[in-house]
């Protein structure tokens, strides 16, 4: 075992040499005559005056297997197996070898982008850039990139733009929002609409309505179906003639409107909803002023000006569920009145 030893610290001696030191240098190394060394110990040294992958190329010509000598990829480190006083003079030797990394001048680099977005790149690139490197762009209207630093430092930025240069994943393609708005007039006579075309599945909300506000009548007046994208805005308005909305035939129609400014689908864990952003739900009744009667008994009107009725909220409505919006009355004092009820649920 001591023998062995020698032999080693003879080679590291050798190596000395060729590293520009002499054998003083390992005269702490060497193990007094007849001691058995220390157990074998793994050490790793910092490569800071030498090329790590050089010196250990050397070494391990000279010292053969007995100690293990390595260096990380970069050559900045040196791993050293074998006894503690041979590890310890290898990382002396490391301190003082002359190999010390070649200078490399700086290159310039450009890399032409296809399709990411410099300004990006340049974002996830510049916690990771070394100090020596730098990275630039000419302007969002030139997607060309200029990387400057020592040929080692920039070979990996060079892959990593590479790498981020992909175009964008396709956005997932939006889903159709079904919303529905039902417009129902109810009154306070008993038989007068009698439920005039009211579809049952709003039965139950006609039943709701009656118990909260003492109606007893109600008709369907009009109905709005709109589908959209989620997320988008949603508008419809179409006319009534005078005879259909109840008001005079002479007047002119009634115009309807239903718009929103988003329609956004919400997902949740028990189901989903559909917001409903600036909901507006109005109507232009024309209305008859300077009305006269001729001696024929006919009426003639001088002037029809509009009057705009409208109901604006924002909701939140679940899938399946309808929600009563709003009320107004629409033909005071009689007590007649407008609901305005809404459903939403996804298309797809």
């Amino acid at each position: 075992m001591i023998r062995k030893h020698s032999v080693v610290l003879a080679a590291l001696s050798a190596a000395a040499v060729v590293f520009g030191m002499t054998s003083a240098a390992w005269a702490q190394a060497e193990a007094p005559t007849g001691e058995v060394p220390k157990p074998h110990v793994t050490m790793v040294f910092e490569a800071d005056v030498v090329d790590g992958r050089e010196f250990a190329r050397v070494l391990t010509k000279l010292v053969g297997d007995r100690i293990q000598i390595g260096a990380d990829d970069t050559g900045r480190s040196v791993i050293v197996s074998g006894p503690e006083a041979l590890a310890l003079a290898i990382g002396e030797l490391l301190q003082v070898a002359p190999l010390k990394h070649p200078p490399e001048e700086a290159v310039t680099k450009f890399v032409n982008l296809e399709h990411a977005d410099p300004e990006r790149v340049l974002e996830l690139l510049g916690p990771v850039l070394p100090p020596d490197v730098t990275v630039s762009h000419a302007g969002r209207n030139l997607n060309t990139m200029a990387v400057s630093g020592p040929p080692h430092q920039t070979a990996p930025i060079l892959e990593a733009i590479e790498r981020l240069d992909v175009p964008e994943p396709p956005e997932p393609p939006k889903k159709n929002i079904e919303l529905t708005v039902y417009l129902l007039l109810a009154v306070d006579e008993a038989g007068r609409y009698a439920d005039d075309g009211v579809p049952p599945l709003l039965n139950d909300v006609i039943e709701q309505l009656r118990e909260a506000f003492a109606f007893e009548s109600f008709r369907l007046w009009d109905t709005f179906f709109i589908r959209c994208r989620d997320g988008e805005e949603a508008e419809a308005s179409w006319m009534i003639p005078g005879d259909e909305s109840g008001t005079d035939s002479e007047l002119g129609p009634t115009i309807l409107k239903v718009q929103a400014d988003a329609v956004q689908l919400q997902r949740h864990g028990d189901g989903n909803s559909v917001r409903i952003d600036n909901l507006i739900v109005g109507a232009e009744v024309p209305v008859a002023s300077g009305v006269q009667t001729t001696n024929e008994g006919r009426r003639t009107v001088s002037r029809v000006s509009r009057h705009d009725m409208r109901l604006k909220t924002a909701v939140d409505v679940r899938e399946g569920q309808k929600v009563v919006v709003g009320k107004a009355n629409v033909a005071a004092p009689s007590g007649d009145a407008l609901f305005v009820v809404v459903t939403a649920k996804s298309a797809d």
